[in-house]
């Protein structure tokens, strides 16, 4: 079938419609479609052929949806399964959807817009590139500029050798997995929730997120609640925003700790420095914090904190030392339950 014209296009294996024509179809396995200068959509639901599509210069948008299969868009074709169903000039946005199968949508290649609705599967939509990656809300920036709104989606994303930047902000639309490829990359969490970090995964709320191992640098923000976090796990730098709320932050490890009014040091030899191989947590409205050693001896080293302190050397010939005076108007609990 070939048609060239203006308005919206409807293209399916046993039907061809478009503002001014309502067509049935039968064994047709190619299509020729060219639009015009005027925005349109053109839907490719239910189509099992190839189509050449040249969508104009408008703002067009291609939709496809009920997909039973993996799903990989490009600005040059879009693939389903292993079979090319269309070949793409001049889109600028995509709407898609699968069904109640798990699907995979690859939009490396692509550099417009687009929307993805689950279809009751663990959906996942797939990204790489270098520079900023950004998750707000439900909607997933990547470095381009392309911004996808995700409903019950979750992203897999892989950064480059460079150094990237990885942001979930108020993240809603489902479970992320982090790859920054090296390069010192860094990763920004916001959310009015418990945050918990460790060397492989991040759980914001009930929502698990896995990570890789090339982070560098970890901030977290809290928000208006009392929020909880915890980095045991956690071996690099950090800084911790509680905001309102009586917040939390928690670390067990067997190691040594320092607790200053603004930052807490962790690793061996820690007491008024920073030895190479030590780990800092920068804070910032936080009004308690719960530290707890391991099998050997810890020293606790805590100066000039204003809020709560729970120590807990558990095992070992642990130290506390302890500087303290009115100003820090300080609660320090000493549990010590080891033997």
């Amino acid at each position: 079938v070939t048609w060239a014209g203006k308005g919206n296009v409807s293209l399916s294996d046993t039907a061809f419609n478009t503002t001014a024509i309502k067509g049935t179809l039968a064994s047709i396995r190619f299509a020729n479609i060219k639009g015009d200068a005027s925005s349109a959509t053109y839907d490719i639901t239910g189509w099992t052929g190839l189509a050449d599509i040249q969508a104009g210069t408008g703002t067009d948008t291609l939709v496809a949806k009920n997909l039973a299969k993996d799903a990989v868009i490009t600005d040059t074709s879009f693939i389903v399964g292993t079979k090319k169903l269309a070949i793409l000039k001049d889109f600028e946005m995509a709407t898609l959807g699968g069904t109640s199968a798990s699907q995979k949508y690859d939009v490396t290649g692509w550099t417009g817009s687009g929307a993805i609705t689950a279809g009751g599967g663990t959906d996942l939509l797939m990204d790489s590139g270098s520079g900023a990656f950004s998750m707000s809300g439900k909607t997933y920036t990547s470095p381009s500029g392309s911004a996808w709104t995700l409903d019950t989606v979750g992203v897999n994303l892989t950064g480059s050798s460079r150094k990237d930047d990885f942001s979930l902000r108020n993240w809603t639309a489902g479970a992320v997995s982090l790859n920054g490829m090296g390069g010192g990359d860094t990763l920004l969490v916001e959310a009015n929730a418990n945050i918990t970090v460790n060397s492989t995964s991040v759980t914001i709320g009930s929502l698990k997120n896995t990570l890789s191992s090339s982070f560098d640098s970890l901030s977290l923000i809290g928000g208006a609640s009392a929020n909880t976090f915890t980095l045991t796990g956690w071996t690099k730098d950090a800084s911790i925003d509680g905001g309102a709320g009586k917040d939390i932050v928690v670390y067990e490890a067997d190691t040594d700790f320092l607790l200053r009014p603004d930052r807490i040091v962790v690793g061996n030899g820690v007491s008024g420095t920073n030895p190479i191989g030590s780990a800092t947590f920068m804070l910032r409205g936080m009004e308690t914090v719960t530290l707890t050693g391991g099998a050997s001896a810890n020293t606790f080293t805590v100066a000039g904190f204003a809020g709560t302190v729970n120590l807990d050397g558990k095992n070992g010939s642990d130290i506390y030392n302890l500087y303290l005076n009115n100003a820090d108007a300080t609660t320090l609990v000493v549990k010590d339950t080891g033997t």
